[in-house]
């Protein structure tokens, strides 16, 4: 997938489980250019790539993406990207849509040398607030997703 200015991408010619695999484990790397170089490459690969089917939906081809990222008091996790460890990861909350009936995600995002992986359970937005005070008992709070996600096959929804 190839994200750029609120859009992702996901190449035509690749079967669904290969596109599946390439989000599970994958190299990034990371530029800063000038927002009209990134719109001149958007426009380049969009000949090349199609819209995820969520995004194809909204105004502008584009949604935004809402993170908070988790960490300990003495923030021990963003330590360890400042200082660039090659074996690291992340505790983030993710949404998509503000309606009050969509998802909220909990991620766990590693890197392990210079490879990424992530890791993603649903959660009801309703049962939140009861997650993470570490009360919520009730199985029925954990959605069954419906919409397809950029994580399909190494996502774990909690049903």
């Amino acid at each position: 997938m190839l994200v750029g200015n609120g859009r992702a991408f996901f190449p035509t010619t690749f079967s669904r489980n290969l596109a599946d695999n390439l989000q599970r484990q994958r190299y990034e790397h990371k530029y800063i250019i000038r927002e009209n170089v990134a719109l001149a490459v958007r426009d380049f690969v969009s000949s090349y790539l199609e819209l995820d089917s969520f995004g194809a939906t909204q105004p502008n081809k584009s949604y935004p993406v809402h993170s908070l990222y988790l960490d300990s008091p003495d923030l021990k996790l963003y330590q360890t990207t400042i200082n660039g460890d090659k074996n690291r990861y992340k505790l983030r909350i993710r949404f998509y849509e503000d309606r009050p009936k969509a998802p909220v995600f909990f991620e766990i995002k590693r890197r392990t040398d210079n490879t990424i992986s992530k890791q993603r359970g649903g959660v009801k937005r309703e049962a939140l607030d009861q997650v993470m005070a570490g009360s919520c008992h009730c199985r029925n709070t954990w959605p069954a997703m419906t919409r397809n996600t950029a994580l399909p096959s190494s996502s774990s929804f909690i049903t």
